[in-house]
């Protein structure tokens, strides 16, 4: 546990949780295609609510690796080939910051749900967004799912999706 407090003064206390699609709503109709990141889908943040991603065991564990499995599937339950980012957006949907990265076939390995921390997933970095503080806070933020296929387009169903990516949740205290 860890608190972070804002330029306006408002202190957030931050918890270690798993960040699943809960939450998630698709944009643009959900369809990825291979020319360009597209945005499917969005999880806008409440007014006092934040969130960080990346967490570990190491020395230093709020900015350690932390662990994230995405299996992207589209409408008829098919694996989507391609990459994925998680990224910070502003209230227009336009991205201010990419959280993390994957490719998607890595980032399927294993099962979180029967699988020992490290046999599922990939482990990445604590992202620092900015001023070396990961935090995502308030209702002016989103966080949103961008997929490039490989090739050929495809459209992504939450419903079908999983995510599970260890980090932080955050609650405003003052």
């Amino acid at each position: 546990m860890y608190r972070r407090e804002t330029s306006d003064g408002e202190v957030y206390e931050f918890v270690p949780a798993t960040h699943t699609l809960t939450g998630f709503e698709t944009v643009n109709g959900a369809q990825a295609g291979p020319d360009s990141d597209v945005l499917v889908a969005a999880d806008r943040l409440e007014d006092s609510e934040g969130r960080a991603y990346g967490r570990g065991d190491s020395a230093n564990p709020d900015r350690a690796e932390a662990y994230a499995y995405l299996d992207i599937q589209d409408t008829d339950a098919n694996p989507v080939a391609g990459r994925a980012k998680l990224v910070v957006l502003n209230s227009a949907n336009r991205v201010l910051a990419t959280i993390a990265q994957f490719e998607l076939s890595r980032a399927r390995r294993g099962d979180p749900s029967t699988g020992v921390r490290g046999d599922w997933g990939v482990p990445f970095k604590y992202r620092s967004l900015r001023n070396g503080r990961g935090e995502v806070i308030g209702d002016d933020y989103q966080i949103g799912l961008t997929v490039r296929t490989e090739s050929g387009t495809a459209t992504v169903s939450l419903d079908n999706s999983t995510m599970t990516i260890e980090g932080y949740q955050g609650e405003k205290l003052s």
